[in-house]
């Protein structure tokens, strides 16, 4: 009875539709063949990419006439035999998120049809329609359709649905028409680790992946490091969105889940050109600098590497520090720190003021490197790319020693 009262309070519906849903659904679960509205647009969805098969959403209005109609119509034999190779999707309007979802797809009042065909595009239909209708609408939905106006602020599970093959993840990008998310890790690498925690548990980062294909490939498989040099890649971790046209945006090292957002967001087609080699490196110069905001972590990093690390010490709110932020986005002054570990640390954190104490540096914005014998070469204030410049050039001679700090017993 529990089942039953849920359903018909969902679809509106009294006694016998109550019932043919409920047995419906319980056929469905019992032999798994029986045909059966899904009531979740995620559940519908995922189950039409994996059988690659249309999904067809049915938008209803509880209690209302012309939904009730429709969904007559849709129950008998002739307009069963339309459906038969397609998912099946029921919304109601009574659900916000079932709201949503059905405008993403021009179906702003009930009762509405949407076909979602493989490729993403759609076909849709509001009002009531008779057998005709029903069927000439059928009949002219064929892809490709118009393109959804997607809303990411719909609440959806996380679920990459990850491609472990690079040539599958290639293969359906292309087939259904969608942008290719690859990254790129290491199993032994707790960068990678932390990223892919990024992706996995973070809402905000997930909503912007639901309609890409999405591959996961480690570095350890000799194949994956020939796939990755085409898009310069040669370090974990990597994050590269292939677009439609195939040109590509790349990103390497640490990210915070700001920085994921802000990557995907800006990596607009037309990219760079993939390559087939080292020469793809070459031409995939980063343009921007991948920042660590965990000193221990960073300078770890840069000794396990045996590279020189660069901390930019910064005050939220402070002008001058923004100022020198907006600087370090700069393409040609992201490149001064290509090949260096970097940390941005704020100057509001007790723990960040004694570590700036222990490289004499009294106030942001600073920029402090660290060689690998642990000397260091320091600026403060407000600085100019030649002046960063020079300050990657003196590191290349031993500097200062870091004094050492007293702590409380």
């Amino acid at each position: 009875m529990g089942m039953e009262l849920a359903l018909q309070r969902l679809t509106g519906r009294r006694s016998r539709y109550g019932r043919v849903l409920l047995l419906a659904a319980s056929l469905a679960v019992g032999a798994g063949c029986a045909p059966v509205w899904h009531l979740h647009y995620d559940e519908a969805e995922r189950l039409a990419r994996t059988q690659k098969r249309a999904l067809v959403v049915f938008y209803k209005a509880p209690f209302d006439t012309q939904s009730g109609q429709l969904e007559d119509l849709l129950e008998t034999p002739q307009a069963s035999a339309l459906l038969r190779d397609k998912v099946r999707c029921m919304l109601t309007t009574e659900f916000a998120p079932h709201r949503k979802y059905a405008a993403q797809y021009g179906a702003m009042q009930a009762p509405a049809l949407v076909i979602i065909h493989d490729d993403g595009t759609y076909h849709s239909r509001q009002g009531s329609m008779n057998l005709q209708e029903l069927q000439s609408f059928f009949a002219q939905a064929k892809a490709p359709g118009s393109r959804p106006q997607l809303d990411p602020q719909i609440p959806r599970p996380i679920d990459y649905r990850w491609q472990g093959i690079y040539e599958d993840a290639v293969s359906l990008a292309r087939r259904q028409n969608r942008e290719l998310l690859i990254v790129y890790k290491w199993w032994l690498s707790p960068e990678s680790t932390e990223l892919l925690n990024l992706f996995l548990v973070r809402p905000e980062v997930a909503r912007h992946f639901t309609e890409t294909v999405n591959c996961l490939l480690d570095m350890d498989y000799l194949p994956n490091r020939t796939h990755m040099r085409r898009y310069g890649a040669t370090q974990v971790p990597s994050v590269v969105l292939v677009h439609r046209d195939g040109t590509y945006h790349a990103h390497t090292g640490p990210m915070t889940a700001e920085q994921i957002v802000r990557f995907v967001t800006t990596s607009k087609a037309p990219g760079r050109k993939p390559g087939s080699g080292p020469a793809a490196v070459a031409a995939s110069p980063r343009v921007s600098v991948n920042w660590y905001t965990d000193f221990s972590r960073a300078a770890a990093h840069a000794r396990h590497r045996g590279v020189n690390l660069f901390v930019f010490f910064t005050s939220l709110y402070s002008e001058q520090s923004n100022r020198m932020a907006r600087l370090l986005e700069q393409e040609d002054v992201a490149a001064l720190f290509s090949n260096t570990i970097n940390c941005k640390l704020d100057f509001s954190a007790p723990a960040n003021r004694q570590l700036m104490a222990q490289y004499r540096v009294s106030r942001a914005p600073a920029f402090l490197i660290v060689r690998p014998d642990s000397t260091y070469h320091v600026r403060t204030g407000t600085v100019s790319e030649r002046d960063l410049a020079a300050l990657v050039q003196a590191a290349h001679r031993p500097g200062l020693t870091p004094r050492a700090i007293a702590t409380d017993p």
